[in-house]
């Protein structure tokens, strides 16, 4: 059986938290090279919370106009004033027409979003709401239906806290992977929320480490992983949903596999431009 490093065990942690899927052996290779490399764990998770895959909305079908319309509205509704929001719009359109694509815009507005202060008297509820927004869908992934609502809203809390108090959305993410991954299955109120994990774990570990997995698109591993539980059985059979696809081989990326090859391309391209940035001039001679 493949060895099975602690980077890469976390970058299969961190997928589960923020996409409920498994990320692939060459993508996974790819994130865990990042943290061998010294990149760390909380610049990695916040680079992938400002990508347009973790945004998670689609645009695609739509021109320029009405995409700048729609992304304004999803990023800052009613937080900010309409003379500010025109002001993005404005952005948006001119960018699209200079050949910005729709990805690389929202990564763009999700970044800037993601540095403004939480108490900015223009931006600041932008900020909390998109930060909000992510937690949201950290805590679906990561919860599921193992939580009585109150005690989701108490952690909800908390995280928002964590934000209010000068923290990152990606430095949150890993608070509540590492919470969720360390502790005892008996725990009256974690307790189910960490087997849903680790079993959803054994089972994005099997395609991307055990069996190499390469061929099984982003939103089939989703599928797959929603449907396994607290209960053992549900392991089993989604290890023999992935042997059957894997049997019959043959790839069926979507735009979305495309859409997350690209966000760690740039991951990869940004952290090695850094390294040869910071290497004295004449190790970077040759000849």
């Amino acid at each position: 059986m493949p060895h099975l490093s602690q980077h890469q065990t976390t970058i299969l942690q961190l997928f589960l938290a923020m996409f409920n899927a498994s990320p692939g052996l060459d993508n996974l290779r790819i994130l865990a090279s990042q943290l061998h490399d010294n990149q760390s764990l909380a610049s990695l998770t916040q680079w992938l919370a400002n990508s347009a895959i973790f945004y998670g909305k689609d645009y695609a079908h739509l021109n320029s106009e009405a995409f700048a319309h729609r992304l304004v509205d999803d990023l800052f509704g009613e937080q900010v004033s309409n003379a500010n929001k025109m002001l993005i719009y404005d952005f948006i359109v001119n960018q699209s027409a200079a050949g910005v694509s729709q990805d690389q815009l929202i990564t763009e507005l999700v970044n800037a979003l993601s540095v403004i202060s939480t108490s900015d008297r223009n931006w600041g509820q932008a900020a909390i709401q998109h930060n909000i927004n992510g937690i949201n869908k950290i805590l679906d992934h990561l919860l599921a239906d193992t939580f009585a609502l109150n005690n989701r809203a108490i952690v909800k809390d908390h995280m928002i806290m964590q934000i209010m108090s000068g923290g990152t959305l990606g430095e949150t993410i890993i608070w509540a992977v590492n919470t969720v991954g360390n502790v005892d299955l008996d725990n009256i109120v974690w307790g189910n929320a960490s087997r849903l994990f680790k079993n959803r774990l054994e089972v994005s570990k099997y395609y991307s480490v055990d069996m190499a997995g390469k061929s099984i698109d982003f939103i089939s591993t989703q599928k797959i992983l929603e449907a396994v539980t607290e209960d053992s059985d549900t392991v089993v059979k989604a290890k023999m949903i992935i042997d059957s696809k894997l049997n019959n081989s043959g790839s069926s990326f979507t735009s979305i596999d495309f859409q997350l090859y690209q966000t760690i391309k740039k991951i990869h391209d940004n952290s090695l431009s850094m390294i040869l940035k910071n290497l004295p001039s004449n190790e970077l001679m040759v000849g």
